[in-house]
């Protein structure tokens, strides 16, 4: 299994990249198997979000292995990946949440098997979010990605949430446990649009957090 993922810096910000440049340290250090990949272009943070699920299918077909995304400005604490690595074949899917319920899982870590039924998966997740580019939806691949799972049960693909929170333990929570904790971004654009999912100011200053993990 292989750890993926990208960045591209937005507004003149080297946020991403500098995140970049610490997720590779720390893979070196802990010994993770990664392949990233920068995308180069002058799409908004909403864009470049939204093309995540085209990102992990170019990546899959080019490794051809199961991969496990992890959003770049996240801190990997540790090299423990069993729970993941122990899936069955059959799973084409997998998601972290605190909770046992689909609404709750997060948008990293994500686990896609190589198979015919991940890129089907992906076609559906990419399809979804040019539809939602195309009507001027103010919403990222996360909220797309909720909308999914009658789909994957409709096509009666098999896929998992993983109840961790060492998976995915929020920024400023990380214990000696932890193996993955959160990255969470914080820019104008982002802000821009949350406001426009009538989100409070409160639950927006907390979901922009913008840690460096330094």
């Amino acid at each position: 299994m292989k750890i993926i993922s990208y960045y591209s810096d937005i507004d003149g910000s080297c946020y991403y990249s500098n995140h970049y440049k610490r997720f590779m340290k720390d893979a070196d250090t802990l010994g993770i198997d990664c392949h990233i990949e920068e995308l180069t272009n002058d799409s908004t943070y909403q864009e470049n979000c939204l093309r995540k699920p085209e990102t992990i299918k170019s990546i899959l077909q080019e490794v051809k292995e199961s991969v496990l995304w992890v959003d770049i400005d996240s801190k990997i604490h540790k090299n423990e990946f069993l729970p993941i690595q122990q899936l069955p074949l059959s799973v084409v899917f997998g998601a972290f949440a605190p909770v046992p319920q689909w609404r709750a899982i997060k948008a990293s870590p994500l686990y896609f098997n190589y198979s015919s039924s991940s890129f089907l998966f992906l076609d559906e997740w990419i399809r979804r979010c040019e539809e939602a580019k195309e009507n001027n939806k103010n919403v990222f691949d996360h909220e797309v990605l909720f909308t999914m799972q009658s789909w994957l049960e409709e096509h009666k693909l098999e896929y998992t949430v993983i109840v961790d929170n060492l998976y995915c333990a929020w920024p400023g929570t990380a214990t000696e446990h932890t193996v993955i904790e959160m990255g969470l971004s914080d820019n104008e654009q982002k802000r821009n649009i949350l406001q426009t999912m009538n989100i409070s100011e409160d639950k927006i200053n907390w979901q922009c957090r913008g840690d460096t993990f330094e």
